[in-house]
């Protein structure tokens, strides 16, 4: 069926989107019914207009130049632009505009479809009687402190605090002032949306004025309130893409918490904006809370996450490797390298201080990469030198195991390295496994495929079902280190291991008991037919130079003064 001019019409009328068609000459010829309820303009007004003409004048002729640049040059652009109603009113728009070729292939002139922020004036004037604001479709102010009294008669019946968040954007004068009101707009327009997927679908999100937005957010845990807040900062700090260029942008916040800091709506938000303006004058680019006691406790949480970051970086990162013996002859037969951070003011830190925090903040995933790399490139070394090629195992964090990646980076490690598959050893947790076992399946089953060895870590801590065990391909059960330390005081704690030896050992599993840290443990282990064991009766982790002196002589004998954990 041929498009007639008739049916082409109706067809545009019938869009809810204002749409405007421009030929070659940039002077628009048609325009729908959306666009003249939008802008006011009646077709007949705006045919022989230019779409420039019908826009604020904050959009020079330098602004219109460079949306006809990029259309030459991709044939597209988007952004906010300011349009004028014909009675006199501005409201902004997201435009978007396309060229459409005409016979011999040459731009034959814009299609232009524009998405108002507030539909018309009118609508402006409707959003801001029913408290939405009209550019960012967000609640205003005086809905924002409606919801918070809400939330806060709820609170005490529903048992949880309710935190504020403010959240100023920085620099946005310069930004205006820079780039234009057209780009400080869109960017708000971005923080806003990016705001709301910070948070649950049940908090509020609201812009007060002008660069400043705030958040309710019920919580059970007043570390809920850290946790967003450090997603946030997060979150403002990548890059947004406004008329096809990146625009850099930080945020200050500031958190205060009911009942802790204040009674009332009002209270509340006046404090939290309080903190907001106090982490700006501190720099900037980070959070304030308004209570003493919780403000330290966030801010420990982020330095600790920012200095992960920077040890990442910088390398303070070492691994320690703690054998893994023969019971019967003491000979080594493999290491699991553990990570530990040489802080150059703190010294050597335990895992315990930062892994969780590594977790929380997503570093965990790099950092995990890092010690695998690191593991493979230290057992290759080693094996260069003429030492016996020895298994040496790493541990998977959740996290990190549910990257999409994990496989080809595994085996990039291995090729990069050039270390045999069949010397690297997985540790992963019942716990992980257990939530989704078909996707657990399938990614364990390209891991093996990869010829790598696979370790169930922490057995009988809670999650075991035996019949998952036919459906990984495990060749390792390690146990907890929780049963060990109980064989001489608990009976049951004794028959519970005993069981997971002839477990391992009936279904043709290697075993390993971690954390033997006496004679008896040792002896008992031994008896039930575990001969591999790992724990301070032999050695503790090791520095790779110490660890390849052990190496050098093959075997360990028990440490007199073997004890700890």
């Amino acid at each position: 069926m041929e498009l007639t001019r008739s049916l082409l019409d109706a067809l545009l009328d019938s869009l809810e989107e204002p749409i405007y068609i421009t030929n070659r000459d940039g002077r628009i010829v048609q325009v729908n019914a959306a666009f003249e309820h939008a802008t006011g303009y009646r077709a007949g007004a705006a045919l022989g207009e230019t779409p420039s003409a019908l826009c604020h004048e904050r959009h020079g002729e330098a602004f219109w130049s460079a949306v006809e640049a990029a259309l030459q040059t991709s044939g597209k652009w988007s952004g906010t632009v300011w349009h004028r109603h014909a009675g006199g009113q501005e409201f902004p728009t997201s435009l978007s505009v396309r060229t459409y070729p005409a016979e011999a292939g040459q731009s034959a002139g814009w299609i232009g479809v524009l998405r108002p922020h507030a539909a018309t004036p009118a609508a402006a004037t409707a959003g801001a009687a029913t408290g939405r604001d009209s550019l960012t479709g967000l609640p205003t102010r005086d809905l924002f402190l409606d919801r918070l009294e809400q939330a806060i008669s709820a609170a005490p019946r529903d048992r949880r605090s309710v935190a504020v968040i403010a959240v100023g954007i920085d620099g946005l004068t310069h930004i205006n002032d820079g780039l234009g009101y057209e780009v400080g707009d869109e960017l708000l327009g971005q923080v806003a949306l990016r705001l709301q997927q910070s948070v649950r679908r049940s908090d509020t999100v609201a812009r007060l004025d002008g660069d400043r937005f705030a958040m309710i957010m019920p919580m059970r845990a007043d570390d809920d309130a850290v946790l967003v807040t450090q997603k946030v900062l997060d979150t403002i700090r990548r890059p947004f893409t406004i008329g096809g260029a990146d625009i850099n942008a930080t945020a200050s916040m500031g958190v205060s918490i009911f009942p802790t800091d204040g009674a009332v709506a009002v209270e509340i938000l006046s404090h939290a904006m309080s903190a907001m303006s106090f982490a700006k004058q501190s720099g900037r680019n980070l959070c304030q809370f308004y209570s003493n006691a919780m403000n330290e406790r966030a801010m420990q949480r982020i330095r600790l996450e920012t200095q992960i970051r920077r040890a990442l970086a910088t390398g303070e990162f070492i691994l320690h490797y703690q054998p893994k013996i023969d019971v019967e002859t003491g000979a080594v037969v493999g290491a699991e390298a553990l990570v530990r951070w040489q802080h150059p003011q703190r010294g050597l830190v335990a895992p315990g201080e930062f892994i969780p925090a590594a977790e929380h903040s997503g570093q965990i995933v790099p950092l995990g990469l890092w010690v695998l790399r690191e593991a493979c490139r230290q057992n290759v070394s080693w094996q260069t030198l003429g030492l016996k090629a020895i298994r040496v195992s790493v541990n998977v964090s959740p996290r990190q195991f549910w990257a999409h990646d994990l496989v080809d980076e595994i085996a990039a490690a291995l090729r990069e390295t050039g270390m045999a598959p069949a010397h690297l050893e997985l540790e992963i947790t019942e716990g992980l496994l257990m939530g989704e076992v078909e996707r657990s399946a399938e990614k364990l089953d390209r891991l093996h495929r990869l010829g790598v060895h696979l370790s169930l870590d922490d057995f009988g801590t809670g999650y075991s079902s035996l019949s998952y065990l036919g459906r990984f391909p495990i060749s390792t059960i390690k146990i907890d280190r929780s049963f060990v330390r109980d064989l001489e005081r608990n009976r049951v704690t004794a028959e519970i291991t005993r069981a997971i030896i002839g477990l391992s050992r009936g279904l043709a599993l290697e075993v390993v008991a971690e954390g033997a840290e006496t004679r008896e443990h040792v002896a008992f282990l031994r008896q039930h037919g575990c001969h591999m064991v790992q724990g301070f009766y032999y050695s503790r982790p090791l520095p790779p130079d110490d660890f390849e002196a052990v190496l050098r002589v093959g075997f360990l004998r028990p440490e007199v003064s073997g004890s700890g954990s």
